[in-house]
C-alpha cells in the first residue's frame, strides 16, 4: 500500500512538473523576442542630427563666435554619432591644405548620409559639452538673463523652473512632476547659482530634447 502510495504521489507530481516546464520552454523565447523588440525600438527612435542638436546649444548659450562654439562644433557637429546629412561633393580644395567650406567635409567614419539614431556616445558627448557650458560664466550668463529679468541668480521656483524648461522644450511645459525633482536639486545644491548649474545641466544632458 505504501508503495502504490509513493507510485501515486510521484505521478501527480510528475504531472505537476509539466505545466512548469511547457510554461518555461515557451516563456523563455517570449522574454528574448520582447527584451530584443524593447531594444529594437531604442535604437530606432528617431533623434535630432548634429546640425539641430548644435544650433539648439548655440542659441542656448549664445555662443557663436565664442570658444564654446569650437568644442560644440567638434564634440557634436563633427562626429558621426549624431548622424545627419554629408555630402563628399559639398567641398573643394583651395590648397592642398584648405578646404573651402570645412564644415561640411564628410569626417572620420561619416557617409553622405547618416542616420541619427539612439545611442549611448551620442549622450556622452552632449554630457561632456554640457558640463563645459555650465561651468563657463559668459554662457551661463547669458542664460540667467534668459530666466531673470533681474540678471540675478533666483531661488528656483515653478515659474522660473518653466522659463528654464522652455529653452530646451520650446513647445511643451514641463510636468508638476518635473518640476518638483528640478526644485529638488536646490536642497542639495550650495546657493541658487550652483542650484541653477545643475539644473541646466539636468536640462542640457537630457535625451528628451533631441527626440523627434
Amino acid at each position: 500500500m505504501l508503495r502504490s502510495s509513493s507510485f501515486i504521489l510521484a505521478l501527480l507530481m510528475l504531472a505537476a512538473c509539466q505545466p512548469a516546464q511547457e510554461e518555461l520552454k515557451f516563456d523563455a523565447p517570449n522574454a528574448l523576442v520582447e527584451k530584443q523588440q524593447q531594444l529594437n525600438y531604442a535604437s530606432e527612435i528617431q533623434m535630432a542630427d548634429r546640425a539641430y542638436v548644435e544650433s539648439v546649444l548655440l542659441q542656448i548659450f549664445n555662443a557663436s563666435g565664442t570658444s564654446a562654439a569650437t568644442y560644440i562644433q567638434s564634440d557634436i557637429y563633427q562626429k558621426v554619432e549624431f548622424g545627419g546629412a554629408c555630402d563628399f561633393y559639398s567641398t573643394s580644395d583651395l590648397s592642398p591644405t584648405t578646404v573651402e567650406f570645412p564644415r561640411e567635409q564628410c569626417y572620420t567614419g561619416m557617409g553622405v548620409v547618416q542616420n541619427p539614431n539612439n545611442n549611448p556616445m551620442r549622450y556622452s558627448l552632449t554630457t561632456k559639452v554640457c558640463e563645459r557650458l555650465v561651468v563657463d560664466s559668459a554662457r551661463m550668463d547669458v542664460v540667467k538673463a534668459k530666466i531673470f529679468s533681474n540678471n540675478q541668480w533666483e531661488a528656483p521656483s515653478d515659474a522660473s523652473i518653466q522659463r528654464a524648461w522652455s529653452l530646451f522644450f520650446p513647445i511643451e511645459s514641463a510636468s508638476p512632476a518635473v518640476v518638483k525633482d528640478l526644485k529638488a536639486i536646490a536642497d542639495v545644491s550650495s546657493g541658487n547659482e550652483d542650484a541653477w548649474k545643475n539644473i541646466i545641466l539636468t536640462m542640457c544632458i537630457s535625451p528628451e530634447w533631441q527626440v523627434l
